[in-house]
């Protein structure tokens, strides 16, 4: 309110598309989804989000139209209970977090400590964690678009006098 009161000037923004909403979940050096790895690591737990499951969630923060705070929201909603749950589960080495997870509720899918170990000696190799998380059914990283030019400018216009 401070701020809003000895700024004098109205500025209007446009509202992110679902290009920008993916970038956000996955780029930043301190993205949501390196944040909830972190959260999860602190368990011992290594946890992936398939490709649909980003995409799902970038869907459900434009419905709600509040922009990069709906992601946090969304995501916090659907893994907290998760994050709960996972100290009590010694069993668990690893979390896949699928689009149904988001959207019907169905259960994660869990790997124990030895399941792990086996899908990890066939894979090609570990990759860039961001990467793995971007991959389809080839295992091509898909390209997340960058932010064009026309949404980063912001044109000031003269506030209204009172």
């Amino acid at each position: 309110p401070e701020f809003v009161g000895r700024f004098p000037m109205i500025t209007t923004l446009l509202p992110l598309d679902k290009s920008a909403l993916l970038q956000i979940l996955v780029e930043p050096k301190d993205s949501l989804v390196k944040q909830f790895k972190a959260l999860f690591e602190l368990n011992g737990v290594e946890v992936f989000f398939e490709p649909e499951a980003l995409e799902f969630i970038a869907d459900q923060a434009l419905e709600l139209k509040t922009g990069a705070r709906a992601l946090r929201g969304f995501m916090e909603g659907h893994l907290t209970d998760l994050m709960y749950d996972i100290p009590d589960r010694e069993d668990v080495c690893k979390v896949v977090l699928t689009r149904e997870f988001f959207e019907e509720g169905a259960p994660p899918i869990f790997n124990s400590e030895e399941d792990y170990n086996e899908s990890r000696e066939t894979m090609d190799g570990p990759g860039d964690e961001a990467e793995a998380d971007l991959r389809g059914a080839t295992g091509e990283v898909q390209e997340v678009e960058p932010v064009s030019e026309e949404r980063q400018e912001i044109v000031p216009t003269p506030a209204a006098s009172v």
